[in-house]
């Protein structure tokens, strides 16, 4: 059995991948969009992208809009109406600005969603309550929405987009990468690191141009020196200990070192434990 059919075998009814196998409806997690963006992201690593893939993950999150560019968790009758949340957005404009073609009108959809404003404040992405943009539907405020408050995102949303990111946000995400590889660093006596964000940060660093913003990539390149440290199995690694030995994006990921820092997977063997 290929790769794309192992994945189908955790990929829930609406198309979203999953943490378990053969999930049952309606689903069972509220970030199966950044799973499945993290699984597109690496059919893009491996070349592995078809017209088919394009297709069906633009069909996925029509299904999962309130309108373009602001996204449900799931769709409107899923288990999970709350919040959307700034990580599905990272691995979605990821993903979609790799897999090119179709899926770039994604990234188009949400940077145009980015530029609405209420109160003069732009990136509010209120998905629960759309009417009014910085509240709960309980009438509380929804601070939650404002992705303003996550710059490194946003940069990532203006490059996916095709655009050019000013200064101040280029500044904030080399910043964010840069001090994400100092938070939460693995050591003898502290020897579980959170990898989610870890794989987050992966996600963010794999939406930079090459050779276009020095900032960013000495941000880039001071967190893979880190992440080396830590995972010396690359992504995989990261995705065992998030995932499990035997998912997917355990078995199939790729780390793609950067230059003078390549890495064989054969020094990590996915299901035989971490190094």
């Amino acid at each position: 059995m290929g790769m794309k059919e192992d994945y189908q075998k955790y990929r829930d009814c609406n198309g979203l991948l999953q943490t378990v196998e053969n999930p049952p409806p309606p689903g069972n997690s509220g970030n199966g969009i950044l799973y499945t963006g993290e699984m597109f992201v690496n059919f893009a690593l491996l070349d592995q992208v078809t017209d088919e893939d394009r297709t069906r993950w633009v069909s996925i999150i029509r299904s999962l809009e309130v309108s373009p560019g602001l996204i449900n968790r799931n769709p409107p009758t899923g288990p999970h109406p709350d919040q959307e949340a700034f990580d599905d957005y990272v691995g979605l404009t990821t993903s979609a600005y790799l897999m090119g073609g179709a899926c770039q009108q994604i990234c188009e959809d949400i940077f145009n969603q980015g530029q609405k404003t209420y109160w003069g404040i732009s990136w509010i992405y209120n998905n629960v309550s759309p009417q009014t943009p910085l509240k709960q539907p309980d009438g509380s405020w929804n601070w939650s929405a404002l992705l303003l408050k996550s710059p490194a995102v946003v940069s990532s949303i203006y490059t996916c987009s095709g655009r050019v990111p000013p200064f101040i946000y280029r500044l904030a995400w080399a910043i964010t990468i840069g001090t994400a590889s100092m938070r939460d660093r693995r050591t003898p006596t502290h020897p579980s690191v959170d990898s989610g964000a870890r794989i987050l940060s992966w996600l963010l660093i794999q939406a930079l141009p090459p050779k276009k913003y020095p900032l960013c990539e000495w941000g880039a390149k001071f967190w893979w020196k880190r992440f080396k440290q830590d995972y010396p199995g690359g992504i995989n690694q990261a995705f065992s200990e998030y995932f499990g030995p035997q998912h997917p994006l355990t078995l199939y990921s790729v780390t793609n070192w950067p230059k003078g820092m390549e890495k064989t997977q054969s020094e990590f063997t996915p299901g035989s434990g971490l190094p």
